[in-house]
C-alpha cells in the first residue's frame, strides 16, 4: 500500500514502533546535537547507581607541551654552535694527545731519541725547530739516501743529522759514510765511521722541536705526567658531558613518544563521537 490512504494524493502518518526492551543495567539516553538531530546512545551503568544517573567515560588528554614542536631558529643555531664547539674540542684533544705520543711516548717505548733541528742545513724537509726522532740502526743497514744522525767526535755530545750520499769500504774493511745537508752545496768535510753513527731519523715533526727543547731536562720529569693527566681528565669530562646530554634528550624524546598514543586516542575518540 506504500503507506498511502484510500484517498488519492494523501499520505498516512507513520506508525510509531515500540522500543525494544533493554537488558538490566542499561539506560536509554537521548542527546541533542547542535543540528537538532537526535541520536540514541546506550550507556551501561552499574546496578548500584540510583535511577536517573548515567556513567560517562573520558579519554585522557595529553598535555600540549609534550607534543613535538619545531625549535625556534635561535635554538637551532645555539645547538649547532654547541655541537661545533664540542667537535672542535675533541679534535684538538686528539691532535694534542697524538703529538704528545709521537714526541714522548713512542720514543720512550722504542728506545729512540727525540732531537731538535737547530740549523737550516736540511731545509726544506727539516727546517729549524723540527723534532727528529732518531732510532738505533745497524750501520750495515744504512744506504744512500738515508738521513742519519752521527756524532762529530766519538763519545762527544755534538751530533749532526745529514743525508748519506756515498758509502765506501776502507782499507781496514770498515764502512765509511759521506754526508751532505740538503741545503748545503758541499759534502761534510770528514767521512764518518760506523762507531760515530747514532741512528737513522725515523720520523720528523716540524715545529715540535721547540716544545721538546722547552721541556728538556728536569722539566720533562713533572711536566709530561701533568700534561697527560690534564688531557685524560679533559677527555673524561667530554665523555661524561656527552652521555649526560644524550640521556636528557632521550628522556624528553621518550616522554613525547609516550604522550603520542594518548593524543591519537583522543583524536580517535573525537572522530568516533556520534553526530
Amino acid at each position: 500500500m506504500d503507506g498511502r490512504s484510500g484517498r488519492r494524493g494523501q499520505w498516512a502518518l507513520p506508525v510509531p514502533q515500540p522500543e525494544r526492551p533493554l537488558p538490566d543495567g542499561v539506560e536509554r539516553v537521548r542527546h541533542h546535537q547542535p543540528d537538532d538531530r537526535r541520536r540514541l546512545q546506550h550507556v551501561r551503568t552499574p546496578a548500584v547507581l540510583p535511577p536517573g544517573h548515567v556513567v560517562t567515560t573520558a579519554v585522557p588528554q595529553a598535555k600540549p607541551e609534550l607534543e613535538s614542536q619545531p625549535q625556534p631558529r635561535g635554538a637551532r643555531w645555539s645547538s649547532a654552535l654547541r655541537l661545533l664547539g664540542q667537535t672542535a674540542a675533541v679534535l684538538l684533544l686528539i691532535v694534542v694527545v697524538g703529538l704528545a705520543a709521537l714526541a714522548i711516548l713512542v720514543p720512550r717505548i722504542t728506545g729512540s731519541v727525540p732531537l731538535t733541528v737547530l740549523t737550516s742545513s736540511m731545509e726544506p724537509g727539516m727546517p729549524p725547530g723540527t723534532l727528529a726522532v732518531v732510532r738505533p740502526v745497524d750501520p750495515a743497514d744504512i744506504g744512500v739516501g738515508d738521513i742519519v744522525t752521527y756524532q762529530i767526535r766519538v763519545d762527544r755530545p755534538g751530533v749532526i743529522s745529514h743525508r748519506v750520499v756515498a758509502v765506501a769500504i776502507g782499507a781496514d774493511g770498515r764502512r765509511l759514510f759521506t754526508f751532505k745537508g740538503d741545503n748545503n752545496s758541499a759534502v761534510d768535510p770528514e767521512r764518518v765511521v760506523a762507531a760515530q753513527v747514532m741512528g737513522r731519523v725515523w720520523y720528523s715533526i716540524p715545529g715540535l722541536g721547540f716544545v721538546n727543547t722547552a721541556v728538556a731536562g728536569d722539566a720533562r720529569a713533572w711536566l709530561v705526567p701533568t700534561l697527560g693527566g690534564v688531557m685524560i681528565g679533559y677527555a673524561l669530562l667530554l665523555v661524561i658531558r656527552s652521555v649526560a646530554v644524550s640521556g636528557v634528550r632521550g628522556t624528553s624524546h621518550g616522554r613525547r613518544r609516550r604522550a603520542a598514543p594518548a593524543v591519537r586516542a583522543s583524536r580517535s575518540a573525537r572522530r568516533a563521537r556520534p553526530r
